[in-house]
């Protein structure tokens, strides 16, 4: 199993110990949001004003999952490329440089989530999430879907001086 797939199937392990929608589907049941499925990550930017995109948050290349349950559950991982690695015997014997390291590498939370199709918007309501400040927080990313690509913005926000904005491109797993 190549590594990509091995966190896919981790990461859906996780989400069905998250719990599922076991209503029957009748007439009545709303068709089910655009945003539904698990979405392997393309690109993770951040965009400055000037139209410049970064990538030195996660690199060029990062591996991850996002999924949106038909239940309304949800969850994301997501790995910085280069993964940074720890010398010798593991995470219980890393230096505190080489454990800062290894969390910024990566960035993980689930929880709920709420779809606005009018204004294109999805709402994630964190319940659990490797940076402990986030749990109970509510972000809200425009999405867009076009193809088998599903695009997230975030709001902008005040980073280093200037209003930038996060833009995470995800392709459909099949």
């Amino acid at each position: 199993m190549k590594g990509r797939e091995y966190l896919a199937v981790i990461f859906l392990v996780l989400l069905a110990a998250l719990g599922s929608d076991r209503r029957p589907l009748t007439a009545q049941t709303p068709p089910s949001p655009p945003v539904v499925g698990v979405w392997r990550v393309v690109t993770v930017e951040t965009v400055r004003p000037n139209g410049e995109v970064l990538t030195d948050w996660l690199g060029k290349r990062p591996t991850g999952t996002i999924a949106y349950l038909p239940s309304g559950y949800m969850a994301v991982q997501i790995m910085k490329d280069p993964r940074p690695l720890i010398a010798g015997g593991g995470y219980g014997a890393a230096t505190a440089e080489e454990k800062v390291a290894a969390i910024d590498g990566y960035y993980a939370y689930y929880g709920t989530y709420e779809v606005n199709m009018a204004t294109k918007t999805v709402v994630h309501q964190i319940a659990a999430s490797l940076r402990p400040n986030e749990v109970g927080i509510r972000y809200e990313r425009h999405f867009e879907i076009s193809g088998e690509r599903l695009t997230l913005t975030t709001p902008p926000s005040t980073r280093a001086g200037e209003q930038r904005f996060n833009r995470l491109v995800w392709e459909r797993i099949k």
